[in-house]
């Protein structure tokens, strides 16, 4: 009797662990763990972009046109991106549906909203499986590809800048 009581409360345990690894995004965002592969995204402009960037640091910012708190981090963001200049990379992901949103209406959404950086589309959620999939997220990158700071919700330059500085 006590042996399978143990053997259900280190089940329990490990459960609880795993769902807690998940609950945070199920990576780890010190720098020890590698990113996943690269994914190479076509940019509703109509060029490709690579993430994580083989080259330098990369800011992601996981967002949607229809999510407020997105809307209004945006120009955090682009004081961010301004004071990182080229040190960071920025881009920002939609999961946003082909259906229900074309790439012209998120281009113009992005123009009147968005910041000087390139906007894709994850259609096949190739993003959101390996990374957070809430709205916002950011994941940033060193130039090795290893994630350095995951963040869901609104995020302040300063935290941008911060996070993008001590990887650039």
């Amino acid at each position: 009797m006590r042996r399978r009581e143990l053997v259900v409360g280190a089940a329990g345990l490990a459960a609880l662990a795993g769902g807690a690894y998940t609950h945070r995004g199920g990576t780890i965002a010190n720098g020890r763990q590698p990113a996943h592969d690269p994914i190479t995204f076509e940019t509703v402009a109509g060029d490709s972009i690579t993430v994580p960037d083989p080259e330098r640091p990369l800011f992601v910012d996981r967002f949607a046109t229809t999510c407020r708190v997105c809307r209004e981090q945006l120009p955090a963001l682009r004081t961010a991106a301004d004071e990182l200049g080229d040190a960071v990379a920025f881009v920002s992901i939609t999961a946003e549906q082909p259906a229900v949103i074309d790439d012209p209406t998120i281009r113009t959404w992005w123009d009147d909203h968005g910041g000087p950086w390139p906007v894709v589309r994850d259609d096949d959620w190739s993003f959101a499986r390996h990374y957070r999939q809430a709205t916002p997220t950011a994941v940033l990158f060193d130039a090795a590809g290893r994630i350095r700071w995951e963040h869901t919700g609104r995020k302040s330059a300063d935290q941008v800048i911060e996070r993008g500085r001590a990887v650039a």
